[in-house]
């Protein structure tokens, strides 16, 4: 069955595939040239002072007691791992001593056996690498310079990958930096207070700070709704009108291929 596009193909074709773009988006293209041993493991691995090192494997969103790191990429070498604890930025202001958490992490895992050293790694638009914050990170690697070596991959992929890290430098340029704004990262906090107390089954994890339009609260893991397996089912609390969804995704029609989403207003 041929699935039916909403508008014209053209209209597809002017339009850039990176609308919209987000660090975890980049993150995970940057996990994946990883893997294909192009450029950027062999620049990361030079700027790690492991230049002789085999890349060996790269993670995506590791949580730990002090916050999360983007990538976790380790180098073999002949004294043990070489750790790199990457951070990406593209639009998102450092939170509070998140350079120092890396530093902390850093330290904690160079106690690990078979690791030999830990390095702690900033990923990127110029523009940030002066920015209150970015002291605390040993290595720093700029869009700019990791876009250019891209391109000399001459590989499609690899090229994707610039082309993004592009938009993200202008992005920049433009001033798209989502500001935490104190009322909101207050409201965020209160109400992730009240959960933990009142509706600790919603399992509402603690937020981070939040610009001034970030009213919107998805509870992704919520218990008894998060691991149904026949639909993914997210609370949404929308503060500034008072009310709450829940969202029914995945759910499938008889005649379509495509996942669709539904929602009922709990008032």
């Amino acid at each position: 069955m041929t699935t039916r596009l909403q508008m014209p193909i053209e209209a597809l074709e002017a339009r850039s595939p990176f609308s919209g773009l987000r660090e975890r988006d980049i993150d995970l293209l940057l996990c994946a040239e990883l893997h294909a041993h192009g450029g950027l493991a062999n620049l990361l691995a030079r700027r790690a002072r492991c230049p002789a090192s085999a890349f060996s494997g790269a993670w995506v969103s590791h949580d730990e007691n002090d916050g999360e790191t983007d990538l976790i990429v380790p180098f073999e070498t002949k004294d043990g791992l070489v750790l790199a604890l990457v951070e990406n930025k593209i639009a998102v202001p450092f939170q509070p001593e998140q350079g120092l958490r890396y530093a902390a992490r850093a330290q904690r895992w160079s106690t690990k056996e078979g690791i030999s050293r830990v390095v702690t790694v900033l990923i990127a638009p110029n523009g940030y690498m002066s920015r209150p914050g970015a002291e605390p990170f040993e290595v720093r690697i700029l869009y700019e310079e990791l876009s250019a070596a891209l391109r000399e991959e001459n590989d499609p992929t690899s090229r994707f990958l610039a082309d993004a890290l592009e938009v993200g430098v202008e992005a920049l340029r433009r001033g798209y930096v989502a500001t935490p704004d104190a009322t909101v990262s207050g409201m965020w906090q209160a109400c992730w207070k009240i959960s933990c107390e009142v509706t600790p089954k919603l399992n509402f994890n603690k937020p981070r700070l939040k610009p001034r339009l970030s009213t919107w609260f998805h509870l992704k893991d919520a218990e008894g709704l998060s691991d149904l397996g026949w639909s993914r089912v997210v609370v949404v609390y929308k503060a500034e009108r008072g009310y709450a969804d829940l969202q029914f995704g995945t759910l499938r029609s008889p005649s379509s291929r495509s996942g669709l989403w539904a929602s009922c207003s709990l008032r």
